[in-house]
């Protein structure tokens, strides 16, 4: 009798549970992680609103004081990730007194990742990860497969390739305004956007060039951004 695992090649040398992972992602609610002149961005639109917790983010995670990740796939999945990932950046900090690398941080996952790609009695994790750090104004990706990416913007979930393929015809010296904006006006080329999805976004501003917390934007701002993009579009039509 022939031997099967979860990750098994298979014909055609294709591991179909990581392409099932992928896909997981592919279908998952748009995220975006973009950096701008003066600041970083992540962007999410989310999949529910929670109208008890309009506020609270549900796609953008806090790992410490410097480095955000947004996420794009199966919370459950994400959720035991960013715990690991936040015990690695304790645990790096308490062994050397010295804030981890956003590289390291994500190389060290991006190993467990892979891992499960490969061993049996295990599946791929069916989320993708964009990390942002203010201290070192980067922005890296890692995926189920476990590959990493450092990007000046990236986006995972619905429509990633379209909209990943505008954002290399974008200008570099945005500010974040500018940069929410444009990211709200290619979005709205691959899906619906309107007044009543603004609650649905959610959007983290932070600023690099100024000490202080990150933003969370609020809806009625994005509810402003939202009309502005569709009055554009409307009056090109």
């Amino acid at each position: 009798m022939e031997r099967f695992t979860t990750n098994t090649f298979d014909d055609e040398g294709r591991i179909s549970q990581l392409e099932f992972a992928i896909k997981n992602v592919n279908n998952a609610a748009t995220s975006i992680g973009f950096k701008s002149k003066n600041g970083l961005i992540l962007i999410g639109l989310k999949n529910k609103l929670q109208n008890n917790f309009i506020n609270q983010l549900e796609k953008i995670f806090k790992l410490n004081n410097d480095k955000y990740v947004i996420i794009s796939g199966l919370f459950g999945d994400a959720k035991q990730i960013i715990t690991i990932l936040r015990k690695n950046i304790q645990d790096h900090f308490y062994l050397f007194n010295e804030e981890i690398t956003l590289k390291s941080l994500v190389e060290d996952i991006s190993g467990r990742l892979q891992y499960f790609t490969q061993n049996k009695n295990t599946r791929p994790f069916g989320v993708s990860f964009i990390f942002i750090s203010k201290n070192e104004n980067k922005i890296m990706s890692c995926d189920p497969a476990g590959s990493i990416n450092e990007w000046n913007a990236k986006a995972f979930g619905l429509n990633e390739d379209s909209i990943n393929n505008d954002f290399i015809t974008l200008k570099k010296e945005l500010s974040m305004e500018e940069a929410v904006y444009e990211c709200f006006k290619i979005v709205s080329k691959k899906q619906e956007l309107s007044v009543k999805n603004a609650p649905f976004y959610e959007v983290l501003l932070v600023d690099t060039e100024k000490p202080g917390k990150p933003k969370i934007m609020a809806p009625e701002q994005i509810e402003q951004i939202v009309k502005s993009v569709r009055e554009q579009q409307e009056a090109a039509e």
